[in-house]
């Protein structure tokens, strides 16, 4: 029975074969799940680090309370991007296209500024101005 194939060893061999295959295609589903849901976190963090970094620019330095902010200043940054969104994104250093909406109580569009590019998290952020609440949608 010298280098003779047996049943019984292409059966295990497959068997082998089938379980290995298995093993290694459940791994990399649940990591290409886990790399997907990293870039999700890190999205999320920058788009929480740009609403962070608008809410410092907007900051009415009249009172100096937290998360009271200047329509006027909103005002300013909304024209200032939207006639140059390179210029803006780098003053705002942030290194992904973004976009911002700012809504007030009544839920009218106030300021809005994006870029062209498709956006795939959405991040809202709550302030006050002077006389309402304001509702800052941010998008990365």
């Amino acid at each position: 029975m010298k280098a003779q194939l047996s049943i019984d060893f292409v059966l295990s061999l497959v068997i082998f074969i089938g379980v290995v295959a298995y093993v290694l295609l459940q791994t990399l589903a649940y990591q290409y799940d886990f790399l997907k849901e990293i870039k999700k976190q890190k999205l999320y963090a920058k788009a929480y680090a740009l609403s962070e970094g608008l809410l410092s620019r907007w900051m009415d330095e009249k009172y100096n309370l937290t998360n009271l902010v200047s329509l006027v200043k909103i005002k300013n940054d909304e024209q200032a991007c939207n006639s140059n969104y390179p210029n803006f994104k780098n003053s705002i250093g942030i290194d992904v296209d973004f976009g911002f909406y700012v809504f007030n109580s009544s839920n009218d569009l106030i300021a809005s500024c994006s870029s062209a590019s498709k956006k795939s998290l959405n991040l809202t952020r709550f302030a006050r101005s002077e006389n309402d609440y304001l509702k800052i949608l941010v998008e990365v």
